[in-house]
């Protein structure tokens, strides 16, 4: 048993960080291997982040040698209301442009970014040709539902 080992059993089993100072487990991990040593709570969730970090640029990896390109959905209905970027408050189309940008920068998803698809929102609307301008290549491809809707309710 090391360390790794112990990030792995929590993560893997979905176990709150205070397992490793409890009781039990500590005289379990004992009877397994007298040499080994618990991690204190700060040094654990300092394992956790570094294994979330290595995860991430293993994905971010993966993904930069895999993807050709990256569509996208700025419509949380459709995204079944499980929001996937949280867009801070009040949702300006320069709020969305601003989080997307920096969600695609973070993973290294700029060159690979082919079209965006919405409903006919007009902060939405602008946050696309806001990503436009800031040199990011993207179709905006509108929901033909959602634009049949609004012209109807004009009548």
């Amino acid at each position: 048993m090391n360390d790794r080992d112990l990030v792995n059993l929590i993560v893997d089993d979905l176990q709150p960080f205070i397992t490793v100072v409890n009781e039990n487990f500590c005289k379990f991990i004992s009877h397994l291997n007298k040499r080994y040593i618990l991690p204190l709570i700060s040094k654990f969730k300092g394992l956790i982040f570094n294994n979330i970090q290595e995860l991430q640029q293993l994905l971010t990896q993966l993904l930069h040698d895999i993807m050709i390109l990256v569509n996208f959905i700025t419509d949380e209905w459709i995204a079944y209301h499980h929001l996937y970027i949280e867009i801070p408050y009040p949702h300006t189309s320069l709020n969305i442009a601003k989080k997307l940008a920096k969600t695609f920068d973070h993973w290294e998803f700029k060159e690979c970014i082919f079209a965006d698809i919405s409903d006919i929102a007009p902060n939405v609307v602008k946050a696309i040709s806001d990503l436009i301008e800031l040199d990011y290549e993207v179709e905006h491809i509108r929901y033909a539902a959602y634009t049949i809707q609004y012209q109807l309710k004009k009548v």
